[in-house]
């Protein structure tokens, strides 16, 4: 297997190889180290979802600011992920992509490592869940914070399946941005910004990305009838159909064409041109 030597910074067309490379490994993995990580990468993102919330709730109606600060704190996830290490069904989306491009993987790792990183996302996810709702955090400031996860969810269910589908591509589209990053940089204040910027802008513009919500989501059910809020839109049926459906699918779209086809076209394509 080709190795590439740790970066202070990438060109565009080394990025594409480093990423092809990443998603090679990862797909090359054991399957228990797939779900260990995958579990790693639900939970640091659920974790993040969760402080987002905190640091945001009891504070009126949502403004600019309140989303930026909701942003800013949010895109500690990625930096668990990335740098600690985990796996992330939305970033595996753009790395597996392009190493499928580059030839370095089958349609079928791809596809088996995707399946199997979402399933470990969501346990997590849950996992968190369970940690916030059996822990009462969500008792914060009388409730506050309770009421928050519930609107929240109510919110995402809500939503029509293209307004989820086209919200989900601008996400992860930021997201694996931030991932090209990474990649690009080798030091760990580099790697931090990098995350920042982009998670920042998605969650400020209020994207949706299907990791997230699958601690939003399932916290918000566990949590309707406990606080004084209305959520009729709430539902297990409506989560799925109206929010985990479009929202995966426009992650798919948003990582692994935004990012990781169209770079790989671009500078693939030089790359062989020059050559």
């Amino acid at each position: 297997m080709s190795q590439l030597p740790d970066p202070v910074s990438l060109s565009p067309d080394q990025i594409v190889d480093r990423t092809a490379l990443l998603g090679q490994k990862k797909t090359a993995k054991p399957i228990d180290a797939v779900l260990l990580s995958g579990l790693l990468g639900g939970a640091y993102i659920a974790f993040a979802g969760a402080i987002s919330q905190m640091v945001t709730c009891g504070t009126g109606p949502v403004t600019g600011a309140g989303q930026f600060f909701a942003g800013a704190v949010f895109a500690s996830g990625l930096v668990y992920v990335m740098i600690a290490g985990a796996d992330l069904f939305t970033g595996n989306v753009m790395t597996g992509i392009v190493a499928r491009l580059d030839h370095r993987i089958t349609t079928r790792d791809y596809l088996i490592n995707l399946v199997i990183v979402y399933l470990a996302n969501f346990i997590g996810a849950l996992i968190v869940v369970g940690i916030i709702y059996y822990g009462e955090v969500w008792t914060f400031s009388d409730v506050a914070l309770g009421k928050k996860i519930v609107a929240v969810a109510e919110q995402k269910c809500d939503l029509s399946f293209t307004v989820a589908f086209v919200r989900a591509v601008g996400c992860n589209w930021l997201v694996c941005l931030g991932v090209w990053m990474v990649i690009a940089t080798g030091d760990v204040a580099g790697r931090i910004l990098a995350c920042f910027f982009p998670v920042m802008t998605f969650v400020a513009l209020g994207l949706e990305h299907c990791v997230a919500n699958m601690y939003f989501i399932p916290l918000g059910l566990m949590l309707k009838g406990s606080v004084a809020i209305e959520a009729p839109n709430l539902s297990l049926t409506s989560f799925l159909i109206n929010n985990a459906i479009p929202v995966t699918l426009g992650n798919i779209v948003g990582g692994g064409i935004f990012v990781g086809m169209i770079y790989f076209g671009i500078y693939r394509t030089s790359k062989k041109h020059k050559a």
